[in-house]
């Protein structure tokens, strides 16, 4: 019974580690992604109002590839340059001959929020390079919609590495506890398994079963009241 008791207050230990690891990952990893996501968004704000000054004062000419091409250099971001009705006029990352490839961008949501109020921003995988991107927008005089975006790549290596800096601290906590549950049957468990049965043969009339006295200091205090309440059992019979 000992043994069995000493197995599951370890397997609860264990799962209680599980547990308290999971919802450790999962919090702050919500927040660090969130924070993360925040500082880039605010970083793309700032790249977004700087390109919008350059263009002003670099009026484009009829090639928006190139100016989205040098945009996006400057700023180290890539640049889309989309008309009103949402055809791409220019990126960044795509080569002159491919644009006429893009898909009209009308229904992309920072789209159609610059738009409206002038700003828009969401955070989606890349149609075109099918990578996590952050998007934000922003509508220029002439009313076609400046974008800059950035990849999210980084951030997903980031929480890959402390997921797997979680996985290994939950298996040093594992390992930790299964090391401390057997010196704990070493020194609990397994004295009282051997007292429980020395106790069950005095309980049937074997006044000549001897307790081992081992273990804990506690345990072998009882062991020894044991073997002397035996001793005097046996005197007086």
């Amino acid at each position: 019974m000992a043994l069995r008791l000493h197995s599951r207050l370890v397997a609860l230990n264990v799962v209680a580690l599980g547990v308290m690891t999971l919802l450790l990952a999962y919090f702050l990893g919500s927040n660090i992604k969130t924070t993360f996501e925040s500082e880039i968004e605010s970083q793309l704000y700032s790249s977004a109002t700087l390109a919008k000054a350059y263009v002003r004062v670099h009026p484009r000419s009829a090639e928006t590839q190139e100016l989205a091409a040098e945009v996006g250099k400057l700023l180290g971001v890539r640049v889309t340059i989309i008309a009103p009705e949402g055809r791409v006029l220019g990126d960044s990352e795509v080569t002159s001959s491919g644009l006429s490839g893009m898909e009209n961008h009308a229904d992309r949501p920072e789209f159609i929020q610059a738009r409206q109020t002038g700003r828009g921003t969401s955070i989606r995988e890349s149609a075109t390079l099918g990578i996590p991107y952050i998007y934000v927008a922003t509508t220029l005089d002439d009313g076609t919609v400046l974008r800059v975006a950035m990849p999210l790549s980084s951030l997903e290596t980031l929480l890959s590495g402390l997921r797997g800096q979680l996985a290994l601290a939950m298996a040093i906590g594992v390992g930790l506890s299964l090391l401390f549950g057997y010196m704990v049957y070493g020194v609990v468990s397994r004295p009282l398994r051997r007292m429980a049965d020395a106790s069950h043969q005095l309980a049937y009339g074997d006044l000549n079963s001897v307790i081992p006295v081992m273990g804990d200091r506690d345990l072998a205090t009882v062991g020894s009241s044991l073997n002397a309440m035996a001793r005097s059992l046996r005197r007086k019979m």
